[in-house]
């Protein structure tokens, strides 16, 4: 029996995907001041104002070397740009 199979037969998904999740958990809980963390430390909001997608849209700010490059502001904000707008302006975690 694979790894894989072993996770679905328990019901747990991948590392990969608990981690994504874990993450814009934690991007929701910032961006909403559920958690004694300043905005303003992580993420700034994109200056575009575009049509399409949600209005929470977030900066991704530029990565010269990789250890910046593999942070949690830069790994999230692509994720949370993409998020329907629904699932963004959830008023609280379990609609999230």
């Amino acid at each position: 029996m694979t790894y894989n199979n072993r996770l679905k037969l328990l019901g747990f998904d991948r590392l990969e995907l608990r981690r994504l999740r874990a993450d814009l958990v934690s991007c929701y809980k910032i961006i909403n001041g559920f958690l004694d963390i300043p905005f303003d430390s992580f993420f700034r909001l994109a200056d575009y104002r575009s049509t399409r997608g949600h209005s929470l849209k977030l900066f991704l700010p530029d990565s010269l070397i990789n250890a910046r490059a593999y942070s949690f502001p830069v790994r999230v904000v692509t994720l949370w740009n993409r998020l329907p707008a629904a699932a963004v302006i959830a008023q609280n975690l379990k609609q999230f």
